[in-house]
């Protein structure tokens, strides 16, 4: 068995060990969920497994395991709106070395947040977030993403996921929406 697919069942059931000894909601989520669904725990196309969570959850979590959580507001070099809980302490952490989950947030919204939150300047807040921590640089369109963001970093501020919380909850919600690192397309 691949050594990466074995380090993330590891680190998928550290993480769950740790949701259900601290009553802490989560969801597997995209192709993590669709996987274990159809019965396959992990294929070529899963680099790391995704999971929701919903806001205080999360926060409880970087609360209890400060070291374990990766995200925008407590570490200096990584950018990425997209929240990660990581296999090794954060102060020694190299995202292209270490296996992580991806934890997109479950946030009460209606339709008019969600318009706010996909206008242009949040999208190209989250594109500068998330391209400024990229490391896959392949190929020439994400390296070009890259330089671009580093280009235009002096003059945007970046959105965290606490940004994203603020423009999109609301407490009388129509509905839940999952969030991920990069806004990717506007819809109505």
């Amino acid at each position: 068995m691949n050594t990466l697919i074995m380090k993330n069942k590891e680190i998928l059931k550290e993480f769950v060990s740790i949701c259900e000894e601290n009553d802490l909601w989560y969801s597997m989520d995209n192709l993590s969920l669709l996987s274990f669904f159809n019965g396959y725990i992990l294929d070529e196309n899963i680099e790391h497994f995704e999971v929701m969570m919903q806001y205080k959850d999360y926060e409880k979590l970087k609360y209890l395991y400060p070291q374990r959580v990766l995200d925008s507001m407590s570490h200096s070099e990584y950018f990425s709106p997209q929240n990660l809980f990581i296999s090794a302490n954060k102060k020694e952490y190299n995202l292209e070395n270490n296996v992580f989950i991806k934890i997109n947030l479950l946030i009460p919204s209606n339709q008019k947040n969600i318009l706010n939150y996909l206008k242009f300047k949040n999208r190209k807040r989250a594109f500068m977030s998330h391209y400024l921590h990229y490391y896959d640089l392949k190929n020439f369109s994400n390296k070009f993403k890259s330089f671009l963001a580093k280009i235009l970093k002096p003059s945007t501020k970046l959105i965290n996921y606490k940004d994203i919380y603020e423009i999109l909850y609301i407490q009388n919600a129509e509905g839940y929406i999952a969030t991920e690192g990069l806004i990717k397309k506007k819809f109505s």
